[in-house]
Protein backbone atom coordinates (compact mmCIF):
# COMPACT_ATOMS: atom_id res chain seq x y z
CA UNK A 1 0.00 0.00 0.00
CA UNK A 2 2.76 2.32 0.62
CA UNK A 3 3.93 1.50 -2.81
CA UNK A 4 0.57 2.25 -4.25
CA UNK A 5 0.42 5.49 -2.39
CA UNK A 6 3.85 6.30 -3.71
CA UNK A 7 2.72 5.47 -7.23
CA UNK A 8 -0.35 7.62 -6.79
CA UNK A 9 1.82 10.45 -5.52
CA UNK A 10 4.21 9.91 -8.45
CA UNK A 11 1.32 9.88 -10.87
CA UNK A 12 -0.05 13.08 -9.35
CA UNK A 13 3.39 14.71 -9.50
CA UNK A 14 3.90 13.58 -13.14
CA UNK A 15 0.41 14.74 -14.02
CA UNK A 16 1.11 18.05 -12.35
CA UNK A 17 4.43 18.35 -14.13
CA UNK A 18 2.78 17.47 -17.47
CA UNK A 19 0.10 20.10 -16.83
CA UNK A 20 2.71 22.70 -15.98
CA UNK A 21 4.69 21.63 -19.04
CA UNK A 22 1.60 21.83 -21.28
CA UNK A 23 0.62 25.24 -19.81
CA UNK A 24 4.16 26.51 -20.37
CA UNK A 25 4.16 25.06 -23.90
CA UNK A 26 0.74 26.57 -24.67
CA UNK A 27 1.87 29.87 -23.23
CA UNK A 28 5.08 29.78 -25.27
CA UNK A 29 3.12 28.87 -28.43
CA UNK A 30 0.64 31.65 -27.75
CA UNK A 31 3.43 34.16 -27.19
CA UNK A 32 5.18 32.96 -30.34
CA UNK A 33 1.93 33.30 -32.32
CA UNK A 34 1.36 36.79 -30.91
CA UNK A 35 4.94 37.78 -31.72
CA UNK A 36 4.56 36.36 -35.22
CA UNK A 37 1.24 38.20 -35.70
CA UNK A 38 2.84 41.45 -34.45
CA UNK A 39 5.72 40.98 -36.88
CA UNK A 40 3.28 40.23 -39.72
CA UNK A 41 1.16 43.27 -38.84
CA UNK A 42 4.29 45.38 -38.59
CA UNK A 43 5.50 44.11 -41.97
CA UNK A 44 2.07 44.79 -43.49
CA UNK A 45 2.09 48.28 -41.97
CA UNK A 46 5.56 48.93 -43.35
CA UNK A 47 4.43 47.65 -46.75
CA UNK A 48 1.34 49.90 -46.69
CA UNK A 49 3.50 52.81 -45.53
CA UNK A 50 6.00 52.17 -48.33
CA UNK A 51 3.18 51.93 -50.89
CA UNK A 52 1.68 55.14 -49.53
CA UNK A 53 5.04 56.94 -49.75
CA UNK A 54 5.49 55.67 -53.30
CA UNK A 55 2.00 56.89 -54.24
CA UNK A 56 2.73 60.19 -52.56
CA UNK A 57 5.93 60.57 -54.58
CA UNK A 58 4.05 59.73 -57.78
CA UNK A 59 1.32 62.22 -56.92
CA UNK A 60 3.89 64.92 -56.15
CA UNK A 61 5.70 64.22 -59.42
CA UNK A 62 2.42 64.37 -61.36
CA UNK A 63 1.47 67.51 -59.52
CA UNK A 64 4.79 69.16 -60.38
CA UNK A 65 4.35 68.09 -64.00
CA UNK A 66 0.83 69.51 -64.10
CA UNK A 67 2.04 72.69 -62.41
CA UNK A 68 4.76 73.08 -65.03
CA UNK A 69 2.25 72.48 -67.80
CA UNK A 70 -0.18 74.90 -66.18
CA UNK A 71 2.53 77.55 -65.90
CA UNK A 72 3.39 77.09 -69.56
CA UNK A 73 -0.30 77.32 -70.48
CA UNK A 74 -0.66 80.36 -68.25
CA UNK A 75 2.23 82.07 -70.02
CA UNK A 76 0.60 81.33 -73.37
CA UNK A 77 -2.73 82.64 -72.16
CA UNK A 78 -1.07 85.70 -70.66
CA UNK A 79 0.58 86.45 -74.01
CA UNK A 80 -2.74 86.01 -75.79
CA UNK A 81 -4.48 88.19 -73.22
CA UNK A 82 -1.92 90.92 -73.73
CA UNK A 83 -2.58 90.82 -77.47
CA UNK A 84 -6.33 90.86 -76.90
CA UNK A 85 -6.05 93.71 -74.38
CA UNK A 86 -4.11 95.82 -76.81
CA UNK A 87 -6.63 95.24 -79.58
CA UNK A 88 -9.51 95.61 -77.12
CA UNK A 89 -8.43 99.15 -76.25
CA UNK A 90 -9.19 100.31 -79.78
CA UNK A 91 -12.43 98.36 -79.87
CA UNK A 92 -13.40 99.76 -76.47
CA UNK A 93 -12.81 103.31 -77.66
CA UNK A 94 -14.97 102.65 -80.71
CA UNK A 95 -17.66 101.11 -78.51
CA UNK A 96 -17.58 104.14 -76.20
CA UNK A 97 -18.04 106.50 -79.13
CA UNK A 98 -20.88 104.34 -80.48
CA UNK A 99 -22.51 104.15 -77.04
CA UNK A 100 -22.31 107.93 -76.64
CA UNK A 101 -23.92 108.43 -80.04
CA UNK A 102 -26.68 105.97 -79.18
CA UNK A 103 -27.22 107.67 -75.83
CA UNK A 104 -27.40 111.09 -77.46
CA UNK A 105 -29.88 109.74 -80.03
CA UNK A 106 -32.02 108.23 -77.27
CA UNK A 107 -31.84 111.44 -75.27
CA UNK A 108 -32.93 113.47 -78.31
CA UNK A 109 -35.80 111.07 -78.98
CA UNK A 110 -36.79 111.22 -75.33
CA UNK A 111 -36.71 115.02 -75.30
CA UNK A 112 -38.78 115.12 -78.52
CA UNK A 113 -41.26 112.70 -76.97
CA UNK A 114 -41.51 114.86 -73.84
CA UNK A 115 -42.00 118.01 -75.92
CA UNK A 116 -44.69 116.27 -77.98
CA UNK A 117 -46.51 115.17 -74.82
CA UNK A 118 -46.21 118.65 -73.31
CA UNK A 119 -47.58 120.20 -76.51
CA UNK A 120 -50.41 117.69 -76.62
CA UNK A 121 -51.24 118.35 -72.96
CA UNK A 122 -51.09 122.11 -73.51
CA UNK A 123 -53.36 121.87 -76.59
CA UNK A 124 -55.74 119.66 -74.63
CA UNK A 125 -55.74 122.22 -71.80
CA UNK A 126 -56.44 125.07 -74.23
CA UNK A 127 -59.19 123.02 -75.85
CA UNK A 128 -60.78 122.26 -72.47
CA UNK A 129 -60.52 125.93 -71.43
CA UNK A 130 -62.14 127.00 -74.70
CA UNK A 131 -64.92 124.47 -74.18
CA UNK A 132 -65.41 125.72 -70.63
CA UNK A 133 -65.40 129.37 -71.80
CA UNK A 134 -67.87 128.49 -74.54
CA UNK A 135 -70.13 126.77 -72.04
CA UNK A 136 -69.83 129.73 -69.67
CA UNK A 137 -70.71 132.13 -72.50
CA UNK A 138 -73.69 129.96 -73.45
CA UNK A 139 -74.92 130.00 -69.85
CA UNK A 140 -74.41 133.78 -69.68
CA UNK A 141 -76.41 134.30 -72.89
CA UNK A 142 -79.19 132.03 -71.70
CA UNK A 143 -79.28 133.93 -68.44
CA UNK A 144 -79.48 137.26 -70.27
CA UNK A 145 -82.18 135.95 -72.58
CA UNK A 146 -84.26 134.70 -69.63
CA UNK A 147 -83.73 137.96 -67.82
CA UNK A 148 -84.84 139.91 -70.93
CA UNK A 149 -87.91 137.69 -71.35
CA UNK A 150 -88.91 138.08 -67.73
CA UNK A 151 -88.59 141.83 -67.95
CA UNK A 152 -90.56 142.02 -71.18
CA UNK A 153 -93.17 139.56 -70.06
CA UNK A 154 -93.83 141.65 -66.99
CA UNK A 155 -93.96 144.76 -69.18
CA UNK A 156 -96.29 143.12 -71.68
CA UNK A 157 -98.58 141.91 -68.94
CA UNK A 158 -98.78 145.36 -67.45
CA UNK A 159 -99.33 146.87 -70.90
CA UNK A 160 -102.04 144.35 -71.61
CA UNK A 161 -103.59 144.99 -68.26
CA UNK A 162 -103.54 148.74 -68.87
CA UNK A 163 -105.14 148.36 -72.24
CA UNK A 164 -107.75 146.12 -70.83
CA UNK A 165 -108.19 148.49 -67.97
CA UNK A 166 -107.33 146.06 -65.34
CA UNK A 167 -104.64 147.87 -63.70
CA UNK A 168 -105.18 148.73 -60.12
CA UNK A 169 -104.29 151.88 -58.54
CA UNK A 170 -102.55 151.60 -55.34
CA UNK A 171 -103.76 153.61 -52.47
Amino acid sequence: MVEQEEKIKDTKVFAEANRVKEVALTKALTEAEEKKMKEVKMAEGMKISAEFKAQQLIIEAESQQKASESQADARKVLAEVTIVEESAKGIAEANVIEAKATAMEKQGASEANVMEKKSFAEAKGIEMKAAADEKKELWRRQYLIRKWWRKHRVLRKSQCNEKAGWHRKRP
